[in-house]
Parts: C-alpha cells; structure tokens; sequence
C-alpha cells in the first residue's frame, strides 16, 4: 500500500479501490463477494510493484538510503496506524469481553513492533477466540509488508544488477513451494516467507514491463484479466488460501500492472474506484475494528433484514472515518503540511487521549469474576491430551495407572473428562484419547478447517487409539463424542472404506457419517468392549459463554436472547443433521446415548447455566464447571449408568451369539 514516485496510475488506483471494497464487502458479510479476501492478495502485488519500483531506481540512481526509504515508509504508514489504534484501544475495554480484551493488547503490542502477524499465527489455534471478534486482525497484512520493506532493499544492494531477476525469481518459487507444502497451516497464512510469493509477483513486474512483447500480451489479456479479478472476488473455488485461487488473482492484478491499458485509466467506474483508492489505507485501517466491535456485540448469526442495515450503516461510518483520517492525518504527515496550530493541535489531542486511556485503566474496576479463567479451552486432564496426532498414553492424560474407562473423540470429548472424573460425582479410572476436530470415526476426517495432510493425521490417530484398545483389554468401556457436524453436512471430507485403501477425497453426508460411526462402534464390539456416545449438548451457534460474560458486566448484547439461552427451535434446525444421525445409531446400531437436551431443554428454550454455574465456555463446549456441575446432575448420572449398562447387555448377547455360532461349525481338521 504504498505510493509511487512517478505519476500515480490510474488503474493502479482504481485496482487499490476494488482491492479494499472487496475486503470492506466481505467482512460486512454484504453482497455475493465470496473472495472478497483476496483483495489483500492485490494489496500484495501492488505494494510489491511499487516499492520495488522505488527501491529499484533509487539505486541505479545511486541514491538509495536505507535510512531515508524506512523514514519515509513511517511517514506514510505510521501516523494513521497510531491514531487508529489509538482509538481502538481506548474503545476495546468497553466493548470486548475478558478473554478477547487479554488477546487484544497482545494484537496491540504486535501492531505497534511490525509483528503482529507472529501474534495472530500464536492465537490461531483450536481453542483461541474466533478471528472476526480481534479487532487489530487486519493488521497482520501491515506486518507482512514492513517485513519484506526491511529485506527486499538488501537485494539490490548486495547483489549484482544481472542477478537481480533471477534471485527474485528463485525466491518468489521457493514461497510458492513453501506455501503449497504447508498449505492449511496458520502461519501459512500470516508469516512473510508463504505470503511472500505475492509480493514478490509484483516486483517481478517491476523488470517484466521493460519486456516489450510481455507488455503487448499483457495489453491482450488486460480487459479479460480485470474481468478474472471481479469473477475470483464473487466466487470461490479452493478450500485453502492461499492457494490457486490466490495465484490467479496475483497474475491478474500483475496483468493488468503490466497492460497500462488506456480502456483502465478512465470512465466513471475507474474513476470512481480512482477515488475509493486514493483513501484506500484509511479505509483498509478503521474498517476491520468497527465491524470486530459490532462481532463482539452481535453474537448470533441470523442474517436479518436489521442486521443488513446496520451492517450497510456501518460500512458508510467507516467511509466517513476513512475520508477523516486521510484528510487530516494520512495527508498532512505524508507530505509534511503540519504548519501553524496543526502539529500542536494534533500533539494535544494524541496526548489527550492516551491520558485518558492512562485514567480509564486506572479506574476501570476489575470484575469480581476472572471471566477469561472461566472460559479457558476445556483440553480435559491437560493441554497436551488435545495436541497428539499418534495417541500414545501418558500420565498427564489419565487419572489412574490402570484405567478402565477411554474416552476416545475430538474437543467434544475432552470437555466430558472434568465431569466424569471428578471423584464427588463419577469416581472411574479413565484415560484420554482426543485430538482437537479429529471425530472418533474410523476412515474418515473433515478437510473444511484443516489440510489434507492434517485429516490423514486425524485417520491415523483413530487408528492409533484402535490399536491401544486392542492390547489393553483392561479397557471395558470406550466413552466417545464429538459435534459430528464436519461430517454430516456439504463439505469436504476424507474416506477410507476399508483398512490399507488410500483415503479419497469426497463429499460429507449424513450417511458417510452414520457409516464412519458404525465402523468404529463395530470395531469396538469385536474387541468384546461396552461403548456409548455422549452427544453433544445443545447450541444454536452463538457463543454462549461470551453471551453469559457480556451480561454479567453490563455489556450489550444483540442478536440473542436477552438471558442467552437456547431457542429449542433454533437448537433443532441447527443441529438437524446431527440428531438425524443420533436417532439412526441408536436405531440401527443400537448405540446407547447420553443425550443433554433431554436434560436442560424444555419446550421453548435450553439452559445455559445450573445454580449460576455457567455451561459453556463458548458456543458447544462445556467449561470446566459446566463439565462438573452438568455430570453432577442426577439426570446425568442417571443417564450414564443406563447407557452403560445397557451397553453390558448389548456385549453380552453378541457375546452369546458368537459362541453359539462357534459351537455350530464344524471341527476344523489339523
């Protein structure tokens, strides 16, 4: 996002002004812009062209100075990044909850050192806050950028002019190679070496527009080029980014870089995106921590007729702002216009401020309760029971040297753990089997938040937990969960039918999904085992323990019942599928279910507290307590012993139809 020497370009403008309406478009979660991520993806290639433009001349010009090019890139970027920030800090202690407020000064603290791309990649993870509540998450692409201005100039200055092509060449390859190998991965997504490539397309377009014929292609493909760009912006066709999709909107942003084609440099569309480009930087700032608010605020997820236009009221208030923050902060300090009262206008209104923000902390009083404790990731014995990709048991991860009870499942299964091994309610011997996302189905994993190679993984640890059953026959009952969604909706999940097949890409569905089940329940039967299922307690998708936290300290609340309980009607239809895949286990399979609905649901809505205990720690799962205080339920015990017993008997008898079988078949000759 930085700005040429030379006359600025139209087009160039204008593809800055598409690039950040697509991103605004997005996160408003308004209009058919499916991709509108990828307009940080032409943000990259721009930025790449430009700079390297700059840096490129200023040292044939033997004028380069490394001091004055990052002088001038904090002069361009800094001053409306602070005051930005600035104004997010002062806001956030009011409108974000405890646990998002922690990771919030983390973001800040990344904002303000360039490296906040490092901050998000460390608070991806499973168990971190959901990415549209941050709202300093835009400022990774800002990092990335810094990152390749302190590196691209030590190119040119240290290597011959003839190398200059060829090792930006080598380096842009050896980005997409690492890009694509570790492709699913959070710093995949936020770390300069796999985003690297982009940028680096665009300075190779600095050496590629010398190239006449390159040039007279690149003007034949222009129109069809820009026309790609708005078609990869409506539609989506790839599930990990970047990925193809994002390749092919770089090359078509370098495209039309390299086209100059005067159809790009002028009519009412060009010119009014021209516009929307020049306060694009603003715009990409103060847009992402108004809507972040209005995600923290607003916690459920029906689209509604009111929510789309606040969503549309937002979008002008961030244009408003943006026009504000370019005219009297990006513009006067990029070009050094701060005369007479403005420098100490602008001074005492920042010093102001901070004042203020100083005094707010001060005598902002704590809450009485540590919500972020409260809603900390539920990993069950320990963090390390949710991280192995091969189950190998260890002491941290069962509560006796010689258990009798496995719990086999994804972070669904782990929330169980507090509750049935608290020694008040459910006095058992139990080891942990769980891997975050990774359903206890045997030959099959999703693909939706997660790489191929990750599901292989997930289809390995299953077969790995299978493995310790078998040799540990000390084991007579297998406690498994899981959400079951990723399994039995449209998405992308990996099959292997039978054990030695190469798993194969295909569509979930509820039937690949009872068939996933049925495998392991049968697996766990021919080992002579008891096993049950604890479905998954009720939710309807909002985040219920955030919902819980908002309402005890006074923050708003939109979007939700005003006590945050669950709609029973919106509880259904949510999980329609997966009821429909309760009901047919038990039916077909005869597999014995803890059901937490019949427990906390009436005819119109589902508890999410017990005797002021909160449930949940976010929109399914148990928190610790709720763990404890849900097992410490009669209801509950009740219903674990009657699946467990009934699950005896289920063993029993086929049991007695095996030996039954055996004694009817003839004796085998030696």
């Amino acid at each position: 996002m930085v700005q040429s020497v030379t006359k600025v370009r139209a087009d160039i403008q204008a593809l800055r002004g598409l690039a950040v309406l697509a991103v605004v478009f997005y996160h408003a979660k308004i209009g058919a812009i499916n991709g509108g991520y990828l307009g940080v993806d032409i943000f990259f290639v721009l930025s790449g062209f430009l700079i390297t433009s700059l840096i490129k001349k200023a040292v044939e010009d033997d004028s380069f100075s490394y001091k004055s090019f990052l002088a001038r890139r904090a002069k361009r970027l800094l001053p409306a990044a602070f005051v930005t920030f600035l104004f997010t800090s002062l806001a956030a202690p009011f409108l974000l909850g405890a646990q998002e407020l922690a990771d919030f000064w983390h973001q800040l603290f990344g904002a303000l050192t360039f490296s906040a791309n490092f901050v998000l990649t460390s608070q991806s993870g499973y168990f971190s806050g959901a990415a549209e509540l941050k709202p300093l998450l835009h400022v990774w692409s800002l990092a990335v950028e810094e990152q390749y201005y302190f590196i691209l100039p030590a190119i040119f200055l240290f290597f011959p002019r003839k190398a200059w092509l060829p090792v930006l060449t080598l380096l842009t390859l050896a980005s997409m190679v690492l890009c694509y190998v570790h492709r699913g991965e959070a710093s995949t997504f936020f770390l300069l070496p796999t985003r690297a490539w982009e940028l680096l397309i665009g300075s190779l377009g600095v050496f590629l527009i010398e190239i006449r014929w390159i040039r007279i292609l690149a003007g034949k493909l222009a129109i069809l080029s820009a026309l790609g760009l708005l078609a990869c912006l409506i539609l989506t066709f790839y599930s990990f980014h970047p990925g193809p999709q994002a390749l092919l909107i770089c090359l078509g942003t370098l495209a039309v870089i390299l086209a100059n084609h005067p159809l790009l440099q002028r009519g009412v569309v060009v010119e009014t995106l021209h516009k929307v480009g020049d306060i694009s930087y603003s715009l990409y700032l103060v847009h992402w921590p108004i809507f972040a608010f209005y995600n923290n605020i607003v916690l459920g997820n029906e689209n509604t007729l009111t929510q789309y236009l606040i969503r549309a009221a937002l979008i002008i208030l961030s244009f408003l702002l943006a026009w504000i923050l370019h005219r009297h902060i990006e513009e006067p300090f990029r070009h050094g216009n701060l005369h007479g009262y403005y420098r100490p206008a602008v001074a005492a209104t920042c010093v102001t401020l901070m004042a203020l923000g100083v005094a707010q902390a001060v005598i902002t009083k704590k809450p009485e309760k540590d919500y972020a404790f409260a809603r900390r990731a539920n990993t069950g014995f320990a963090p390390a029971c949710a991280s192995a990709t091969h189950f190998l048991p260890s002491e941290s991860c069962q509560n006796s040297e010689t258990p009798t009870v496995l719990v086999w499942g994804d972070s669904f299964a782990m929330h169980l753990v507090p509750g049935l091994s608290h020694e008040s309610i459910y006095p058992k011997h139990i080891v942990q089997a769980t891997m975050g996302r990774c359903g206890p189905l045997i030959g099959l994993a999703s693909v939706e938040f997660n790489s191929e190679q990750w599901a292989k993984k997930c289809i390995e640890f299953n077969d790995t937990v299978l493995s310790y059953l078998k040799k540990n026959p000390e084991l007579r009952t297998v406690i498994l969960s899981s959400p079951l969604t990723q399994y039995t909706r449209n998405t992308t999940v990996i099959e292997r039918v039978a054990l030695g097949d190469e798993p194969a890409r295909v569509t979930g569905t509820l039937p690949r999904g009872h068939a996933g089940l049925a495998r392991t329940v049968s697996a766990i039967r021919a080992l002579g085992r008891d096993v049950i299922l604890v479905a998954p307690p009720p939710s309807s998708g909002f985040d219920i323990g955030r919902c819980l936290e908002r309402r005890d300290r006074g923050q708003w609340i939109g979007g939700v019942d005003e006590q945050c309980r669950i709609k029973r009607e919106q509880y259904l239809q949510h999980g329609h599928n997966v009821l429909a895949l309760l009901d047919r286990a038990e039916k077909e399979m005869k597999l014995p279910i803890v059901r937490f609905d019949a427990i906390l649901c009436d005819d119109r809505f589902c508890r999410t507290r017990i005797d002021g205990v909160t449930l949940y720690r976010d929109e399914g799962h148990l928190s610790y307590e709720g763990s404890i205080a849900l097992f410490g339920l009669a209801e509950t015990q009740l219903q674990l012993r009657r699946a467990i017993q009934r699950s005896a008997e289920l063993s029993s008898q086929t049991a007695k139809r095996s030996k039954t079988i055996d004694a009817s078949l003839p004796p085998r000759s030696l």
